[in-house]
């Protein structure tokens, strides 16, 4: 029982480190790989306010990646962070 339940714990801590991971490597990656200024002959028209206003335009492809990890990874972080401190509870 306890082996089943360090690794469940590891599990929710695994996926808590990767929803944080790919939000911070999204602000850190994108400032410097993305254009300053629309490109509409690239797809590159969406604007994503990254660090401190610093403005920068995404195709389609990149929005959607961006969207997801914004409203769909913090929500599975959360419910990470909450399933470890249960099983941390748990464990007593």
């Amino acid at each position: 029982m306890k082996v089943a339940r360090l690794g469940l714990m590891v599990v929710f801590a695994v996926g808590f480190c990767f929803c944080i991971w790919t939000n911070v490597d999204i602000q850190m990656r994108y400032p410097n790989s993305l254009p300053h200024f629309p490109q509409p002959e690239s797809g590159r028209i969406y604007r994503f306010d990254v660090n401190h206003d610093a403005r920068r335009y995404l195709n389609k492809q990149e929005l959607a990646h961006v969207r997801f990890a914004q409203f769909g990874l913090y929500p599975l972080a959360l419910v990470c962070l909450v399933g470890l401190g249960a099983t941390k509870l748990a464990w007593r």
